[in-house]
């Protein structure tokens, strides 16, 4: 402990408190004043003794006090008014900027410590307080990051007399309607004579005037397709290379696709597909439309998920122009520089939804189909399959197929609520559910669809303002007579209106659920949509 040695007698034992600054200006030290420090070194043997410290704090308050003769001058240098607790009643006068704020936040809250009762502060645990935070705004479905995520929200496009068509291929599609679905029990029983000559006309593209009920509803399940059926697995896969069978495959698949795009090409098809095989590494589907289809007025081509190295080959390696609207990056512009930006963004392995590439133009649509002709097995990969082809109108080594649907019966015990369901699976294209919805038309039915991943962006509406590129049509988008319809795979040219019209709404999502009542169809748009999934 601290202490001083025991007192010198040569000093004094007290010596006189300094009241004012005068009496300090004439006051001296003795030369028997010692300093301590120097008393404490010379004598270090001796017993401590500790400092008194009584009164001390008493002593500096009336030490600091101002004369009577100094009242109204300025407070001295020294000032101990920091002692005094701030929410004394001294204080309590002050104007009311300030007072100190009450705690506004839940940091405040938790730093400021409760004040005394005496002070009668406001208690932040007070619910008649002005101390909680303002109210959290209601999160905005329009704004932010949050614009691109409304899955929740429910859309529907606007209540027409036509069904809207939905150029994505679908897998599943399911009926409901109160009612049996009879004519297809009355199709199952059809002769042989009849099945023919439904398939005699689609096949020759004479129309549907002459069919029955029950006939359009058969050819409406018809498609043309290659190959028939896909290859099945074997051991001779895994050697090295391909071997005969598969050439001889590829081979035919390559004068199919040759005879398909040539009808495309002189008008005698109005689109088609062409879709990735089954278990391939890389799966995609491309999409030619004449013009006027989807109301594209200029003959297109839509592929979808592209890779950086098939991007990067169209464009470096090929010299192929194209738009790819949906990039992350907005390169929407039709030109050579947004397509090299596109084809140098990082691969994406199988390629997202947003990695759509556009080709308008005559001159474009030809180079994506020498491509697809010529490196469809480096793009899919040598051990697989060759792709599907799908038509409305036949082609070399195309097989007319027909979709089986399976009619499940009643949902409910309760026949005032039963509803009758009749089920198609597979790859179903779109002028297969447009022929079947106009055939219901005349009941009331909901369908309910499910869409293949690959094909959430084909029903893409390019912008008003985008210049053309790439060559012009052979053919432009226009109304077309029964014998034209008919000639390009469409039924009628109520038919081809159907598949000429744009859907407002409807770019870069696809319907989920139709409902038709008395004629009158109302489409709800799936919460999937190729603008917003990668």
């Amino acid at each position: 402990m601290l202490g001083v040695l025991h007192q010198n007698a040569n000093l004094k034992d007290t010596y006189p408190t300094v009241k004012d600054g005068h009496a300090a200006a004439g006051k001296r030290r003795t030369p028997d004043c010692k300093p301590l420090t120097k008393d404490l070194t010379s004598r270090r043997g001796q017993t401590l003794v500790p400092l008194p410290t009584g009164n001390l704090v008493d002593e500096l308050l009336e030490n600091s006090r101002p004369p009577a003769s100094q009242a109204g001058s300025a407070r001295l240098p020294t000032d101990f008014s920091g002692l005094i607790p701030k929410g004394s009643a001294a204080n309590s006068q002050q104007p009311e900027s300030k007072r100190p704020r009450n705690a506004r936040t839940f940091g405040d809250i938790v730093s400021q410590r409760p004040g005394r009762s005496s002070f009668k502060e406001p208690s932040v645990f007070s619910l008649h307080g002005d101390y909680l935070p303002p109210p959290l705004a209601a999160p905005t479905l329009g704004t932010g990051a949050s614009a691109g995520t409304q899955t929740a929200v429910e859309r529907h496009l606007p209540p027409s007399e036509a069904a809207p068509i939905d150029w994505s291929l679908k897998t599943t599609a399911r009926f409901s309607s109160p009612r049996p679905f009879s004519i297809c029990e009355e199709a199952q029983l059809a002769s042989a004579r009849e099945v023919v000559e439904v398939q005699r006309c689609i096949a020759g593209c004479s129309g549907t005037a002459g069919l029955s009920l029950r006939q359009q509803y058969l050819g409406a399940l018809l498609s043309f397709q290659h190959p028939q059926a896909a290859r099945a697995a074997s051991a001779s896969s895994r050697t090295k290379g391909p071997d005969t069978e598969t050439l001889d495959r590829r081979r035919d698949w390559q004068a199919a696709f040759c005879s398909l795009y040539d009808n495309f090409r002189n008008g005698q098809c109005a689109a088609f597909y062409y879709a990735a095989p089954e278990g391939s590494s890389r799966e995609c589907v491309a999409f030619f439309g004449a013009a006027g289809v989807g109301g594209r007025q200029r003959v297109h081509a839509i592929l979808t998920r592209s890779t950086a190295g098939t991007r990067a080959l169209l464009q470096q390696g090929l010299g192929l122009g194209f738009a790819a609207p949906l990039m992350s990056r907005g390169l929407g512009a039709d030109t050579a520089a947004a397509a090299a930006a596109a084809a140098a963004m990082a691969d994406d392995g199988a390629g997202g939804s947003q990695s759509v590439l556009v080709f308008e133009g005559s001159l474009r649509v030809h180079g994506l189909f020498d491509f697809l002709l010529n490196e469809s097995w480096r793009l899919h990969g040598d051990d697989s399959d060759v792709p599907l082809l799908l038509s409305p109108t036949g082609f070399l080594h195309g097989s007319l197929q027909a979709l089986q649907p399976k009619v499940l019966g009643a949902d409910s015990r309760d026949l005032a609520k039963a509803q009758h369901r009749l089920e198609l699976r597979g790859l179903l294209p779109p002028w297969v559910l447009d022929r079947l919805t106009t055939i219901f038309s005349d009941g009331c039915f909901t369908l309910m669809c499910d869409t293949h991943p690959s094909t959430l962006s084909l029903n893409w509406q390019p912008s008003s303002e985008a210049a053309p590129a790439g060559g012009g049509s052979r053919r432009d988008g226009k109304c077309l007579d029964d014998y034209a319809a008919r000639e390009r795979g469409c039924w009628d040219a109520q038919e081809a209106a159907r598949w000429q019209a744009g859907v407002a709404g409807l770019s870069c999502n696809v319907v989920r659920e139709l409902r038709c009542d008395g004629g009158i169809f109302t489409a709800q748009l799936s919460s999937k949509s190729a603008a917003r999934l990668a």
